[in-house]
């Protein structure tokens, strides 16, 4: 991680974590393994600026917040 800014955990027991520096989501195994990220720099859909935070819903959808694009 380049700068961890928000975590979440779905309810599977994943871990989901913001890092702002990378601009991605990364999404951990519940042994901490690698899964998946999301998103890279860049101003379009699907990528992220300054993201900051993240949340899970009920329904399993991830939200993160991005302070660059609000």
């Amino acid at each position: 991680f380049g700068l961890p800014m928000g975590l979440a955990t779905t309810a599977d027991g994943e871990v989901c974590v913001v890092d702002m520096l990378s601009a991605r989501l990364q999404v951990l195994s519940t042994s901490g393994e690698w899964k998946y990220d999301v998103g890279g720099p860049g101003d379009r859909i699907g990528y992220f600026g300054r993201p900051k935070g993240v949340a899970v819903g009920p329904d399993g959808t991830i939200f993160v917040t991005d302070a660059a694009s609000q």
